[in-house]
């Protein structure tokens, strides 16, 4: 099916994409709004529900863990617990260290107190920052007054001290009496803590329905319209009260409504543009596309002067696309012209390069050469002479390809070296050297044999001795070779005419060695490698090439960029 919509044209899906899917969704929204004010309603009571769930859970659990934690400090002071006698200072202390540990590690308590009812005595560790003295003498007052049930169980008793309400936690141990008091106020702080919202109002009710604390601080009853208002609840058991959640109902319906105005007229909207939609897509961007097909279907019938006029374009986009077809299909026409001309170009280097690998002035001078060692018996020379030229003709008539190994090239040079010094002993003399790593580095066959074949045919100096230093290293990403020698120099004209890429012309002929050899580094490495010749008459001639970094791999491929440091 996706396979047989692929195939149609863009006009038709379009048309099948806005009647099997925008219509039927528009439909399906307008059908799903109403149900929607239902679903956020219930999700948000739902959640306010689960939040005073898992606020009761908290303060029941802290509970617990109050109750253990004092029967644990009743059992390591048992007999103080035990004894109706009023306890010395030193075990006074050390209970009442040990309960204020409890109250402060449980952060909606305000402090606790120890209660000895035989003799009216009573201990008390708070939080001072937040009772008065007055407050705390009430506090004892109403400790006091509180009845003292027999047994290890609690019980909880709400107290009215100085117009604030707190809420009583009473345990009997022995004939001591703890009760831990967690003011009513930090109960709702810590629900406000919890960010319900600042316009929900929340109430702590006691058993009797009556309000004993409230965001406002109105201790009254509740009035409120459950017209207007959600009413949400939840008792805490383990203290005694109640939560009282009023939300306004506009909290949470009252975006809803615009909400669904707003989507049922743009789904409306939407019905009665889409005859305009359609006709603007149509007339804009079909014809665009169109357009750019026809003109993608003239090239690949080859026919590269068709242009769009871009500038009567129905969009900024379509306009800058046709102006970029036009630059493309020019592009494509000049680098096809220039593809054209540089196989030429290439196919004439190449001929010339064929042409300088078949040395027959050397091959001549080599058998005259070998003629004269025969004469004079000198057999050990004539056998390095003819492996050297042999490796030298293997080298040239074999290797066809344009790349070579650098270990290659060196031997290759290495053995045109060996022969000339058997036929210019003490003439001159060369050493070389590699940087390890890049013996299996990709370089253009003959390209430093040419420089090294050069030094020996125009830079030798028959009084003294030259020395030829080869030198290739790696520099980042690049190979730089270097091929230096103390020899004649040549003159600040000639090394301006080869820095122009010029052939040089002389009495003897054309000397095309430099040429070829940048020729053959544009066409294998474009803009990326650099060619820089240095001389000085009588002072030699210093040589820099700088191409890009390949070594193939051990499977013949090639690594470029390969940092050999």
């Amino acid at each position: 099916m996706l396979r047989l919509f692929r195939r149609l044209s863009i006009t038709v899906q379009l048309v099948l994409v806005i009647c099997v899917v925008i219509v039927p969704m528009i439909i399906l929204l307008l059908i799903s709004s109403s149900v929607i004010v239902k679903n956020v309603e219930k999700h948000m009571i739902n959640l306010y529900n689960f939040e005073l769930e898992s606020f009761s859970e908290t303060v029941e659990t802290a509970l617990d863990e109050i109750e253990e934690d004092t029967l644990v400090v009743y059992k390591e002071h048992y007999g103080v617990f035990s004894s109706s006698a009023l306890p010395n200072r030193i075990s006074r202390i050390r209970i009442m260290e040990d309960l204020a540990n409890i109250w402060k590690r449980v952060e909606l308590l305000g402090g606790v107190a120890l209660h000895i009812p035989d003799t009216g005595e009573i201990y008390l560790s708070h939080d001072r920052e937040k009772l008065s003295y007055h407050e705390v003498e009430a506090m004892k007052n109403v400790i006091r007054q509180m009845e003292v049930y027999s047994g290890t169980g609690n019980m909880q008793i709400l107290a009215d001290a100085t117009g604030k309400y707190y809420c009583m936690i009473s345990y009997l141990y022995g004939k001591s009496h703890v009760v831990y008091f967690i003011p009513c106020k930090t109960i709702l702080l810590s629900l406000l803590e919890r960010s319900y919202g600042e316009d929900i109002e929340i109430y702590l009710v006691n058993s009797q329905d009556k309000v004993i604390s409230s965001v406002d601080g109105e201790l009254g009853e509740i009035k409120v319209s459950e017209k207007d208002h959600y009413v949400i609840q939840q008792d805490i058991p383990g203290i005694g009260i109640r939560i009282i959640f009023i939300i306004e109902k506009m909290l949470i319906t009252g975006a809803i409504p615009a909400s669904l105005i707003i989507l049922r007229y743009a789904c409306i909207s939407v019905v009665l543009l889409l005859p305009l939609l359609w006709a603007y897509i149509r007339r804009s961007v079909l014809k665009f596309l169109n357009s750019m097909n026809g003109a993608m279907r003239e090239l690949e019938r080859d026919n590269l002067d068709y242009r769009l006029d871009w500038e009567n374009a129905e969009f900024s986009e379509a306009g800058f696309m046709e102006r970029s077809f036009n630059g493309m299909a020019e592009q494509i026409k000049r680098l096809r012209i220039e593809k054209y001309e540089m196989e030429l170009k290439k196919r004439d280097v190449e001929i010339m390069n064929l042409r300088l690998q078949i040395n027959p002035h050397l091959l001549l001078n080599s058998l005259t050469m070998i003629h004269s060692l025969a004469k004079t018996r000198n057999y050990e020379t004539i056998q390095k002479y003819t492996i050297s030229l042999s490796r030298y003709f293997r080298y040239t008539l074999r290797n066809t390809e344009a790349m070579v190994t650098l270990k290659e090239e060196m031997d290759f040079v290495e053995s045109y070296l060996d022969i000339q010094k058997i036929r210019y002993p003490g003439v001159f003399s060369y050493v070389y050297n590699i940087e390890e790593g890049l013996e299996q580095a990709r370089v253009p066959s003959l390209i430093i044999e040419n420089f090294v074949e050069n030094t020996v045919k125009y830079a030798l100096k028959p009084e003294s001795e030259t020395l030829i230093v080869i030198i290739v290293r790696a520099e980042g990403e690049n190979m730089i070779v270097s091929i230096v020698d103390d020899g004649k120099g040549m003159s600040q004209e000639r090394l301006l005419e080869l820095e122009k890429g010029q052939i040089i012309q002389d009495k003897y002929g054309s000397h095309i060695g430099i040429w070829n050899i940048r020729r053959r580094l544009q066409m294998i490495y474009g803009e990326k490698a650099h060619l820089s010749i240095s001389s000085k008459s009588n002072e030699g001639t210093q040589i820099w090439l700088k191409m890009p970094l390949q070594i193939s791999d051990e499977t013949g491929g090639i690594n470029e960029s390969v940092d050999c440091g």
